[in-house]
């Protein structure tokens, strides 16, 4: 019978990935990618939580459509 434990960890890795960062940071940020990059490791993220995010949408004549478009120039900043 399974049964669960409370653990703590924590791993760095470092790999290269042939991408613009602007459009790579649209896909981690979009599509929640550290449940899947975790998932690779055939692990499950139990509990993620958001500390702290600040959106800086100044450069942006028209922040809602262009996130619409995946075109946004909006600056975010997180930490989760």
């Amino acid at each position: 019978m399974p049964v669960g434990y409370l653990a703590t960890g924590h791993q760095q890795a470092t790999f290269l990935i042939d991408c613009e960062f602007d459009k790579f940071r649209q896909i981690m940020v979009r599509k929640n990618a550290t449940a899947a990059i975790i998932g690779q490791a055939e692990m499950i993220l139990v509990d993620e939580q958001l500390n702290s995010m600040q959106l800086d949408a100044r450069n942006d004549d028209r922040p809602l459509l262009n996130a619409i478009r995946g075109k946004s120039k909006a600056d975010v900043l997180a930490d989760k």
